[in-house]
């Protein structure tokens, strides 16, 4: 923040408990890094001009008070740049924002269960977009589970699907996804393991911004994927601020020759966050 303000004042409007600054003292036998925090007179009474901070401990903070501060345009905009800079190299990283649990859609006794967890970007790089993440962790529940099928769509109108996962795969047994986000870089990663084989065929609809998993039993020779941990992932981006998705799922068992089918699930993901 940049213009007259206390490390007080700072610390309230950002709703900060602490401000510690990294430093680096060197001993005889060798340096060691430590933190302090300031004093009660500097931190209540001493006027600053620009101040930076960081929860990320790779990223150091920065106090300046600069004479003259209202004439002094060039010194002011050189050290503003400094700490810009060094913000920016904060590691992106998605930050878990909601997590919601026991969705269901119900065949007489069979059942579909959802949860899922929703993450946001940090780095904050894209001053105008907002990136989010979505894992929907899925299960069906009773005997003769043949097959599952789920869609995940961003609904915004400015909404941009980046990355999901997992892709098509023709014996699934164990599977790792790492989904990219703003930077390029995987900031959203999980497994799972399920037995039997299952199939796993996934599209991508991009002009619907939407992407669909339909999992089925291999074969004769495969087993039932009820009671399997099934995890599906979508990443995208929006306009600040908030976001909206959805996701929607049935299950689909065979039983003696019999048939039994779901409707569809639709679960209305929200935040503005």
């Amino acid at each position: 923040m940049f213009g007259q303000l206390t490390i007080s004042d700072f610390k309230d409007i950002l709703e900060l408990d602490r401000f510690r600054i990294p430093t680096q003292i060197i001993g005889d036998d060798n340096p060691r890094k430590m933190s302090f925090e300031l004093g009660t007179d500097q931190e209540y009474n001493q006027i600053e001009n620009i101040i930076s901070h960081s929860l990320n401990a790779n990223i150091k903070c920065l106090i300046a008070s600069v004479d003259n501060y209202h004439n002094n345009k060039e010194l002011i905009s050189l050290i503003l740049g400094y700490a810009i800079d060094n913000l920016n190299k904060i590691a992106p990283r998605a930050i878990l924002i909601d997590a919601q649990y026991d969705f269901r859609v119900y065949f007489n006794g069979l059942y579909v269960n959802t949860d899922y967890l929703l993450y946001k970007e940090n780095s904050e790089s894209i001053v105008d977009l907002d990136f989010y993440a979505i894992v929907a962790n899925i299960t069906m529940v009773g005997g003769g589970g043949n097959t599952l099928e789920v869609v995940q769509q961003a609904t915004r109108s400015d909404a941009q699907v980046i990355d999901y996962g997992p892709g098509s795969v023709s014996r699934a047994s164990t599977l790792s996804v790492a989904m990219n986000m703003v930077t390029g870089q995987p900031t959203v990663r999980f497994s799972f393991s399920v037995g039997g084989g299952p199939t796993i065929k996934t599209n991508f609809y991009p002009d619907a911004e939407k992407v669909e998993w339909k999992v089925t039993k291999y074969w004769f020779f495969g087993s039932n994927i009820d009671g399997e941990l099934f995890k599906f992932g979508s990443s995208w981006s929006n306009q600040p601020t908030g976001t909206e998705m959805q996701i929607k799922f049935r299950g689909i068992w065979k039983m003696g020759g019999h048939t039994a089918t779901t409707t569809w699930k639709t679960v209305n993901v929200s935040t503005t966050y």
